[in-house]
């Protein structure tokens, strides 16, 4: 048998890895067709890994221009412990409130941890200015 099948993670065990693990290398490509990589909180839920951003980021407005995506989700430290699941899909902006509080609550639900619940003033100005992304591979 061959390594990679012996090294590769059934869709069980991915589903499993993508609860369990809360941070991603988020990879958008920016106006050069250069990689443009940064660290994000997700939570997955029906296929769909989902996380928030500031509307003006630079990683919005590169998903703007190309949709196109991929997520690094790894663990370990050591070389023997390293394990990583890479995703690769379409990234689909969603804008509103309503959106972006969802996307906090299942990031929080994912952490085992009630929503914050900050002022509604800061609450409502902070959702403005904020996008909620879905990544659907």
């Amino acid at each position: 048998m061959n390594r990679r099948r012996q090294i590769q993670l059934s869709s069980e065990e991915q589903a499993a890895f993508f609860r369990e693990q809360r941070k991603a290398a988020l990879a958008t490509l920016d106006r050069h067709g250069f990689p443009h990589v940064v660290a994000m909180n997700y939570f997955a839920e029906d296929g769909a890994f989902y996380m928030t951003s500031y509307g003006k980021a630079q990683k919005v407005v590169n998903i703007r221009r190309n949709p196109k995506v991929a997520l690094m989700i790894e663990s370990g430290n050591a070389y023997a412990e390293l394990r990583g699941v890479m995703v690769r899909g379409h990234c689909e902006i969603i804008e509103g409130a309503e959106a972006v509080r969802a996307a906090f609550a299942g990031m929080a639900e994912a952490r085992g941890a009630a929503p914050s619940r900050p002022a509604a003033s800061a609450r409502s100005c902070a959702a403005r200015r904020r996008s909620a992304s879905p990544v659907m591979p």
